[in-house]
């Protein structure tokens, strides 16, 4: 019998990918069944990347935000698999990721349902962001 599983971590600012991922490893180790075979292979990593919250880009998108919305949104530091962050924000240019759901687009379970004024809200927030953006 065989199973094969893909682990993906998301790193904070201050955590290092050559200092977690033998600990990842040992942790594994450590809960395999006895007699169980794991073998770990490093596919692939990045460090993490973090914007400060008062860049001027992301202040533009939260004006943005406001401006479409009616309300500022909500800052949530978050972690993500996309290495072009860290490497964009090594070289100074802030990134603003963003995702969008209201209180009642359900936006995380598997039968999330967007509804067309999610998405007109959307559509409203991504234009305000761009036309904002030609301000950076």
């Amino acid at each position: 019998m065989e199973a094969i599983a893909n682990v993906s971590i998301r790193l904070a600012p201050g955590q290092n990918v050559d200092e977690i991922a033998p600990e990842v490893e040992r942790l594994l180790h450590e809960a395999a069944p006895a007699g169980a075979e794991l073998e770990v292979e490093l596919w692939a990593s990045s460090p993490p990347g973090l914007v400060p919250p008062d860049a001027k880009a992301i202040q533009l998108g939260l004006d943005a935000f406001e401006a479409a919305l009616g309300r500022a949104p909500a800052l949530v530091r978050t972690g993500g698999t996309l290495p072009i962050v860290p490497a964009l924000t090594d070289k100074g240019i802030p990134s603003v990721i963003t995702g969008f759901g209201l209180p009642d687009s359900q936006t995380i379970p598997p039968t999330n349902g967007s509804s067309p004024r999610t998405y007109r809200s959307g559509f409203s927030a991504a234009r305000e962001l761009f036309l904002a953006f030609a301000n950076l």
